[in-house]
């Protein structure tokens, strides 16, 4: 899916994997399709968001996707990402 709803938050406690941070929106948004395209089989059935924020006054977006049935879902997601060398860490919404 696209994650053109980039910045719809998600309930707190929602389950999610954050595959990356970064220092602007567009960058956020084209690691998003490069991941999308290269591992799309393991994001069937979820969706993607980008959510801002800030750290020591720095601004940031998170990618993250939601979408998982509960956290041993996501561990297995962020396990097989690994597993490519790519980046992934199961989170809550907070």
């Amino acid at each position: 899916s696209a994650a053109s709803d980039v910045y719809k938050r998600q309930p707190l406690g929602t389950l999610m994997v954050q595959l990356g941070a970064f220092s602007d929106k567009n960058t956020a948004l084209e690691a998003w399709k490069r991941l999308s395209e290269r591992y799309g089989d393991y994001f069937v059935d979820k969706e993607a968001t980008i959510l801002n924020g800030k750290i020591a006054e720095q601004e940031i977006y998170r990618l993250r996707v939601y979408g998982f049935n509960d956290i041993n879902e996501s561990r297995r997601l962020c396990t097989a990402l690994h597993g490519q060398n790519a980046e992934c860490y199961p989170v809550v919404m907070n």
